[in-house]
């Protein structure tokens, strides 16, 4: 891993929103409900989990910045998913962190979950998985719920894979955290299932046509390198007070050499041509679309905008107490436990 100690200081092009973000309008509510919900579920199986420390760090909000257009009730089994995914991320990062085959028990054990399967006693979260997974399983379209499935398997092979990872470049990188184009974001980032989980909250099943348009499948991967590179700027912090060394920013400077700004540079560059290109062509697309894949389109590129704004505002990559001033560029601070932004 390249040498950065911290403090460092880089400074923050402004990258341009694909779209205005904006939070669901129940997201104050989602916020308590859900956290409400995951103290009493993990009280009934009896995890330890510093939550109050969890809470602050704000996941719910990414869940109500990404789905703002998402029915309630799917938005609230979509937001307790995903604090059970950022729990299990969690593991990977603590003193003494899951190693390989550890890791490849316990995705096996949270997909039968997800299949269907009885919890075993000593899964971790499980019973806050096993409320969002039956919700899944009795909600979501038979095809939808496969797709899934898979998504998630796919982003847990990825996972695995990171351990023994050494990206030669950053298209490495990029295909292991993003997928191979046209795999709708099938990488250890996760972002297949997100796409999945948009069609849950808005009630629709795009399978035919996310996969039958070459156009469509390239617009994905657009906004999922987009959404990869750009958490990447705002995550380093983190991952360096963890060393951990996924992160496109670390693998541009140990493939060229370069020092913290130019790397931080040449990913930013790379995310505005990604936004750029999205915004075209997705205009592109709408112009012939079917409703429902307008729907999607439109929807796709709020949770781009939502990542982004949460991106800028997250306890969980910037400390405890963190609050976002507002600037969208300008000098960045890493310190080992804070992120000063502008």
């Amino acid at each position: 891993m390249p040498d950065i100690s911290l403090p460092a200081c880089f400074h923050l092009p402004e990258i341009p929103e694909p779209v205005p973000a904006r939070a669901h309008p129940q997201a104050a509510e989602l916020e308590q409900h859900t956290g409400e919900l995951l103290t009493t579920l993990l009280q009934d199986d009896g995890t330890e989990v510093r939550l109050t420390e969890f809470l602050g760090q704000r996941t719910a909000l990414w869940a109500a910045l990404a789905y703002p257009d998402a029915a309630y009730d799917e938005l609230v089994d979509i937001c307790l998913f995903h604090h059970v995914m950022y729990l299990v991320d969690d593991l990977f990062t603590t003193a003494a962190p899951v190693r390989p085959d550890a890791a490849r028990d316990l995705f096996r054990r949270v997909l039968g979950v997800l299949r269907g399967d009885p919890p075993p006693q000593d899964l971790p979260f499980s019973s806050a998985l096993l409320r969002s997974s039956t919700s899944f399983r009795e909600k979501m379209p038979a095809a939808l719920h496969r797709r899934f499935l898979a998504a998630v398997e796919d982003m847990f092979h990825g996972h695995v894979a990171e351990y023994h990872a050494e990206e030669a470049d950053l298209s490495d990188y990029l295909r292991r955290r993003c997928g191979p184009p046209g795999s709708l974001g099938s990488g250890s980032a996760g972002a297949k299932h997100c796409y999945a989980l948009l069609e849950y909250g808005l009630g629709l099943d795009l399978a035919d046509e996310l996969t039958r348009d070459p156009a469509l499948t390239a617009l994905h991967d657009l906004a999922t390198e987009h959404e990869v590179l750009f958490n990447d700027l705002f995550s380093l912090r983190k991952e360096l007070s963890e060393s951990s060394c996924v992160n496109s920013v670390l693998v541009v400077m140990r493939q060229s050499g370069c020092g913290l700004q130019e790397a931080v540079d040449t990913v930013a560059d790379r995310v505005i041509r990604r936004g750029r290109e999205f915004v075209a062509l997705r205009a592109r697309l709408d112009a012939t679309a079917a409703p429902g894949t307008r729907t999607y389109l439109a929807s796709l590129a709020r949770l781009m905008a939502g990542n982004q704004l949460w991106s800028y505002v997250a306890p969980r990559y910037h400390g405890p107490h963190h609050v976002w001033t507002g600037n969208r560029s300008g000098p960045v601070v890493l310190d080992r436990h804070k992120t000063l932004i502008g």
